[in-house]
């Protein structure tokens, strides 16, 4: 790739990456998939006053007898019986939890408070993080019907009829269905035993920063991304040169999508015939 125009460059193939992709995204493509997978933790809990909060960067839980490696790399906890930390948090996903120590993701603050208050320490049996690349659950193709399950069983979760029946089922047990809150996987009932969420999801294209950056998709989208950097340095883009663009872009993956994956857009009759035979 062409150092020599700048980040200008960048911006402009990424806009090319993310037109393709959402144009993929549209079209229920297994271009712009990917396996979820997404681990909810049964509920732990351990009480302890030799509990103590450090405000470290990255801050800390740390205890002296207590056993904090109960608790899992990426997930939540709550915190209550010490009042400056009283809250949710969660536990680096870069750091297992060990024995003594917990340490929390970069963005999480604590205040210093010494260990002597009686401390209980809850993880979350609820929810957990979606992949960071995450745009959307993928649809079944025939049914439409957005399709997860718990890997290792046979039925799939269902989509939550409704806050009427979220707050009928707050015991943990079997997780029936599920509800997607910005960037979070949530379960209903909460779960009694570790789980893993699997299904397929459509993915959110990593930017291109750098010569050495891959771009994606295979090369099957090369010449469109090239079509968009020639557009670029022969004029400016413009609302209607975007647009102009776009059109290009989409015939492009259209004609490849149509061959690779056996369908494409529904073609439309530009009219409708009235005559009788």
């Amino acid at each position: 790739m062409d150092e020599t125009a700048g980040t200008n460059v960048y911006a402009i193939v990424n806009l090319a990456i993310r037109t393709i992709a959402k144009r993929l995204y549209q079209l229920n493509s297994d271009l712009a998939v990917g396996a979820l997978s997404v681990s909810i933790y049964a509920e732990d809990t351990v009480t302890g006053t030799d509990i103590a909060f450090n405000d470290a960067d990255p801050d800390t839980i740390t205890s002296t007898t207590t056993d904090l490696s109960v608790f899992n790399s990426g997930s939540y906890l709550t915190v209550t019986g010490e009042s400056d930390n009283n809250g949710t948090y969660q536990i680096s996903s870069d750091t297992a939890p060990v024995t003594a120590t917990l340490t929390l993701e970069s963005d999480e603050e604590l205040s210093d408070e010494a260990a002597g208050d009686s401390v209980t320490l809850t993880s979350i049996d609820d929810y957990a993080d979606l992949p960071s690349d995450f745009w959307g659950l993928r649809p079944d193709r025939k049914t439409g019907k957005n399709e997860i399950y718990i890997s290792g069983k046979t039925s799939l979760l269902d989509p939550s009829p409704g806050l009427s029946t979220e707050i009928q089922y707050t015991t943990a047990g079997e997780p029936q269905w599920f509800r997607i809150i910005d960037d979070k996987l949530w379960v209903f009932p909460p779960t009694s035993s570790d789980i893993t969420v699997a299904g397929y999801y459509f993915q959110m294209p990593t930017a291109v920063s750098a010569a050495s950056s891959v771009i994606p998709y295979n090369e099957l989208f090369d010449d469109a991304i090239t079509a968009a950097v020639k557009r670029w340095r022969t004029g400016s883009l413009d609302v209607n040169a975007i647009k102009a663009l776009t059109a290009i872009i989409w015939d492009m993956v259209d004609s490849i999508v149509s061959k690779r994956e056996g369908h494409a857009p529904p073609k439309l009759p530009q009219g409708v015939s009235w005559e009788c035979y």
